[in-house]
Parts: C-alpha cells; sequence; structure tokens
C-alpha cells in the first residue's frame, strides 16, 4: 500500500500459512470443517477473542467469502465483519491492525476536529438552550418554550451542526454525554418517563427501544389507535372495491368528474385562442 510497508507484511501472512494452505487444497478445500478436526471449534475461538472474517480467513489460508459461508452454514456468530484487516507481524507473532494510509488518516482527523469543534460549540449554546426553558421549583417538567414541531416536540438548531434535534435528545446529551444513533430494530431512544413531548428534565429521560416505548404508550392509554376506514369520498361517494382503481384506489366517480372537468377547461381554452 503505497510504500507503507503493508505489502512485505502481507507477504509474510502467505508464507506463514502456505504449508496449511497446501494441505487444505485440492479434496479437501471444498469440506475444510470435515477434513480438519477442530476447525469450525477454532474459527468460534478466534472470533470470541475479537479476530474478524479478514483476520480468520488469513489465518487459515482461505478467502473471506469462504471463512464467511462457514459461518453461515454452520451458524458460527462472528465478533465483526467490518473492522479492518490485520496483518502477521514477525516481530511482535501475532497480527497488528494495517497501517492507516495518507487518504484514510486525513479523514480521520478531519472526523475529530469536526467532533471536537461540534463539542465546542453545544457547550458555549447552554446558557442559551437553559434561556428557553421553564424550569419550576422540586421535580416537576422543565418546560421548553422555543421553537416546536406539529406533533408537539421541541426543536433546536446550532449553527448548522445540530439542526432540528429534539431538545430531549439534547437534554440527555448534556447530562450522559452521548445520545443513541442507531435506527436499526431493537436500539434505544430517548423517551419521557413523564409523557410530555416538551419536557428536557434529564430525570424523566429514559433509553427505552421502540417496541418499549409502544408497549409503555399502550399500558399508560395514550397509544394513538388508526384511524377507521374511510366509507365515502368527501363528494360522498360510497368507496366500494367496485368504485376503486384496482380495489384500493382512488374514487372512480372523483376521478371521472376531474377528467371531464380537465377537458372541458381545454375545449375552452382551444375556442378562446
Amino acid at each position: 500500500m503505497r510504500g507503507d510497508g503493508t505489502a512485505p507484511a502481507l507477504r509474510s501472512v502467505i508464507e506463514f500459512h502456505r504449508p496449511m494452505w497446501e494441505a487444505l487444497r485440492g479434496d479437501a478445500a471444498g469440506g475444510v470443517e470435515q477434513a480438519v478436526p477442530g476447525f469450525l471449534k477454532s474459527v468460534q475461538m478466534l472470533f470470541d477473542q475479537g479476530y474478524c472474517l479478514t483476520d480468520v480467513a488469513a489465518m487459515f489460508g482461505l478467502s473471506r467469502e469462504r471463512i464467511r459461508q462457514l459461518t453461515v452454514k454452520h451458524g458460527l456468530k462472528p465478533f465483526c465483519t467490518t473492522t479492518p484487516p490485520r496483518v502477521w507481524s514477525w516481530e511482535r507473532q501475532e497480527f497488528v491492525a494495517v497501517p492507516m494510509t495518507r487518504g484514510a488518516y486525513a479523514a480521520e482527523q478531519t472526523r475529530k476536529r469536526w467532533a471536537a469543534h461540534r463539542h465546542a460549540v453545544l457547550s458555549a449554546k447552554q446558557e442559551t438552550f437553559w434561556g428557553l426553558v421553564d424550569i419550576p421549583l422540586g421535580d416537576g417538567c422543565w418546560i421548553w418554550r422555543g421553537p416546536k414541531y406539529d406533533l408537539g416536540d421541541g426543536t433546536v438548531s446550532f449553527y448548522g451542526i445540530w439542526n432540528g434535534k429534539f431538545v430531549h435528545r439534547t437534554s440527555f446529551l448534556w447530562a450522559h454525554g452521548f445520545v443513541p444513533q442507531g435506527k436499526r430494530r431493537g436500539t434505544y431512544i430517548v423517551a419521557h418517563t413523564c409523557d410530555n413531548g416538551l419536557c428536557v428534565n434529564p430525570e424523566h429521560l429514559v433509553l427505552m427501544t421502540h417496541k418499549q416505548n409502544t408497549q409503555d404508550a399502550i399500558q399508560k392509554g395514550r397509544f394513538t389507535q388508526r384511524r377507521p376506514k374511510q366509507s365515502h369520498c368527501y363528494r360522498g361517494h360510497e368507496l366500494t372495491p367496485e368504485n376503486r382503481y384496482r380495489g384500493v384506489g382512488a374514487c372512480k366517480k372523483c376521478q371521472a368528474i376531474r377528467h371531464k372537468a380537465y377537458y372541458e377547461r381545454e375545449k375552452q381554452k382551444a375556442r378562446t385562442a
């Protein structure tokens, strides 16, 4: 990799595993898990120690895709599939991280500078933020008096680096030093124990999954039910399957009225032209 010493290390990996690779070639290459006793157990132990698919593949002289197929086939659990590959170090007799290229190093330094700048701006804006909060005596809710979304939750923006963020998430960040960023199922969100969307009291903010938050809303009777199925359109036509496009689309009679009105307007334009 551009003269950073990685190429000799990669060659050392190939030489180190060449005997094992030669033993696995041929008939055993297609069924290595049966040809080598304890192979799957060894792979799982390496995963548990923190090695990724690329590391394990280099250790056994197989391709990364082959190791991935084995993990899927036999239900193994990789520790991480996105970590950067490591190379074998003869001096330390272990796998070490691949040296970072100049471009990757510059990108990493840019991310660190941007994170430090954002942290400095947010810290400097705490006085402005809390100036828009009504803090009563006791353990009550701290009500946000600034901008709000249509659904009632407060929002705040700081100089283009913290745009349209929920105020309760901003308060949670200052109180605990982080905010959850996951968007997949099972990841955490910042929820209110007081059920007040404008409250920014850190004592009223907890981490929940989306499922837990929905179950909590149902138990407290504040879950918004789905609106009833529409039986008539706004013109009063009954929305039967025969009066809908493909049984679920818009009202056919209303569509015919709109088409007729459009035709009359176009005909009137042609007459006056």
